[in-house]
């Protein structure tokens, strides 16, 4: 088991010693505002020409000016309170894409906050999955909770079987130029 986990990591460049923060009672966005939020993107897929090839994992960026006139000032302040130091990306997820799941590996982002809109327990699958020296871990990821993990620990997401998946993500990519995350 140990043997696999190791060769797991090594193999996608990953480090047997980092780690993430999860914090399932975080409650950064209220129902009101995920719903906001997940209404979004599926307008947003709505008026794109759907194929379900294409629009099963639909990705928006936003800018962070963007997202307080959604949210608020005082929300987005909150989650870029959480996040640790200044983040340059923000992008809305929406993911229905049955039958697939994403590999282990390591991200481009240097840091990565995810909020889910919506609580593991509407969806089948799709359950995010770090691995390192300690083992495979699978942290409860309520609807308005946080993750935070860095570029360096190896993670994946297991077949989305039923339902979608929202997200929130607060990102740190080297070289983008959005720098919405200036404090």
């Amino acid at each position: 088991y140990l043997s696999d986990i190791v060769g797991v990591v090594r193999e996608v460049g990953g480090d047997l010693d980092a780690y993430y923060v999860s914090d399932p009672n975080a409650q950064l966005l209220s129902a009101a505002q995920r719903r906001c939020l997940m209404l979004l993107l599926d307008r947003a897929m709505e008026k794109s020409a759907f194929s379900p090839d294409k629009d099963d994992d639909m990705k928006i960026d936003l800018t962070r000016q963007q997202l307080e006139s959604l949210l608020g000032i005082e929300c987005v302040a909150r989650c870029a309170a959480r996040y640790p130091g200044a983040f340059n990306v923000i992008r809305l997820r929406r993911c229905a894409a049955h039958g697939k799941h994403i590999n282990f590996h390591t991200d481009v982002s240097l840091l990565t906050m995810q909020i889910p809109l919506n609580g593991d327990d509407e969806y089948e699958g799709g359950r995010l999955t770090f691995v390192n020296k300690h083992g495979i871990h699978r942290p409860s990821r309520p609807a308005g909770s946080c993750t935070i993990h860095n570029n360096r620990i190896v993670h994946g997401v297991t077949e989305l079987r039923h339902g979608v998946r929202y997200g929130l993500f607060f990102l740190l990519i080297r070289g983008s130029r959005q720098m919405t995350g200036q404090r």
